[in-house]
């Protein structure tokens, strides 16, 4: 099979140059050159902290899903996390485990196996209706489940689904359906992953600002994002920026390892070792004597 050869752009120096006062170094200047990123303030921008975490009842439905939440919680009924067995979902499942097991609600976790499949199932459904849970809360997961949400109808079931996929025509039919790309959402960044949305959830929860809960799950949100290769902007920068920092000092502070397995290598130079793998094979594991701080790195 023959494939185009590849088209090279052109270095434009003047480009380059005028990117040095936005403090980028000589190969990245090079790459923003070439993505025709050539103002230093949109540079910085694009390269700085990330943006301050937004409100997080300014997504749709967020308000009902807090309500009936706390209503599960003072009335002691029997709520499940329903996630999805990808990193994301994982992390998403136990961002709101912690939260709400902390503030007092009687919760489990179910967490389908990939020959299970992905999502809500009404034989899951159905078990447990049948096990005696009021409440169903997804994460990562639902916003396609449309015959899913009118069967836990049927069984009693109520369903609040938390997702970051796309839509479809129709929404599920559920006391709330928190998802910033419902086409009727009015927060202001879109491409959180589905630990993302669970920690906004967590934020509304507390009534807090969730700056204020980056130290309590920032290294689960960001290990979502990374795993889910989510565009890292706004407030997704700000997210892992925080939640790699944490985990470096997790392993400074409470001498524990941490593997974290990316696509990202713009990552790597944090860790004290990189493993390289092609195919399922070990190809190359290169030792790092002097790890960067997370802050010190471009990416």
């Amino acid at each position: 099979m023959n494939y185009p050869a590849w088209q090279l752009k052109k270095a434009d120096p003047a480009a380059e140059t005028s990117l040095a006062g936005a403090g980028c170094g000589v190969l990245l200047r090079r790459v923003l050159a070439a993505r025709g990123c050539t103002d230093p303030a949109a540079a910085q921008a694009l390269l700085g902290q990330g943006e301050p975490l937004s409100d997080p009842f300014l997504l749709t439905d967020m308000d009902k899903a807090v309500v009936r939440i706390q209503e599960a919680i003072e009335n002691e009924e029997l709520m499940v996390i329903y996630g999805d067995y990808d990193v994301d979902g994982i992390s998403a499942t136990a961002i709101l485990y912690e939260c709400l097991t902390s503030q007092g609600a009687h919760v489990r976790c179910k967490l389908p196996t990939r020959g299970s499949g992905y999502g809500l199932t009404r034989a899951a459904l159905e078990s447990l209706a049948s096990k005696g849970f009021k409440l169903v809360v997804t994460v990562d997961n639902g916003i396609s489940a449309v015959e899913e949400a009118a069967c836990a109808k049927e069984l009693g079931l109520d369903l609040i689904i938390t997702d970051h996929h796309l839509p479809g025509d129709t929404l599920p039919d559920a006391i709330a359906v928190v998802d910033p790309k419902r086409p009727d959402d009015e927060s202001p960044f879109k491409d959180l992953c589905g630990a993302g949305v669970a920690f906004k959830l967590c934020a509304a929860l507390e009534g807090c600002d969730p700056a204020e809960l980056l130290e309590m799950y920032g290294e689960l949100a960001a290990l979502g994002t990374v795993a889910d290769v989510m565009p890292l902007v706004g407030e997704n920068r700000t997210i892992v920026r925080e939640g790699l920092s944490l985990l470096q000092d997790t392993c400074r502070k409470q001498g524990m390892t941490v593997i974290v397995i990316t696509h990202n290598s713009a990552i790597a130079p944090m860790a004290d070792r990189v493993i390289h793998l092609k195919s399922g094979k070990v190809t190359q594991i290169e030792e790092n004597p002097h790890p960067v701080p997370v802050e010190e790195i471009e990416w």
